[in-house]
């Protein structure tokens, strides 16, 4: 059982790695380790935990930068 368990856990980590190495970002995007609190302009202030990290794969908007009609925009422009 544990090593089915482990096999599963080394067949994910190695699925992200080549998701995350295959990932076309925009200029002003990236692929972070964690989900960001907010992804749009229009959930700026959204409660949000912090101490919580969502692996993802998908491209986000840089830090300082939220999507605004599908652009990633400086945070002052939202």
């Amino acid at each position: 059982m544990k090593s089915l368990v482990l096999s599963i856990c080394v067949l994910f980590v190695i699925v992200s790695i080549f998701e995350t190495a295959s990932a076309k970002c925009g200029l002003k995007e990236h692929v972070p380790g964690c989900r960001p609190c907010s992804e749009t302009c229009e959930e700026l202030h959204k409660a949000c935990r912090t101490n919580i990290c969502i692996h993802t794969t998908k491209c986000y908007c840089k830090p300082g930068y939220l999507r605004k009609n599908g652009v990633c925009v400086p945070i002052s422009q939202c």
